[in-house]
């Protein structure tokens, strides 16, 4: 996965989150990711805050805007 800006997250701007699904190098096409979340101080349950398909080639992508810290 990567995350976007690459100088680092700053609190209240976009920030993307990227990766490719792979098996054995081959792209996985249509299959769910989901972006789930926990926030400081990390003690709650994961919560998902978005769900996407991957494309032929296998890669997904969130944006999203964090207004504090969160594990993703």
């Amino acid at each position: 996965m990567r995350v976007t800006p690459a100088d680092g997250v700053r609190l209240g701007n976009l920030t993307r989150i990227a990766g490719t699904a792979t098996e054995g190098g081959a792209p996985l096409a249509g299959r769910t990711v989901r972006l789930e979340v926990r926030k400081h101080p990390f003690k709650r349950a994961w919560r998902r805050v978005a769900t996407q398909e991957t494309r032929e080639d296998g890669r997904f992508s969130f944006r999203r805007k964090f207004t504090r810290n969160h594990r993703v």
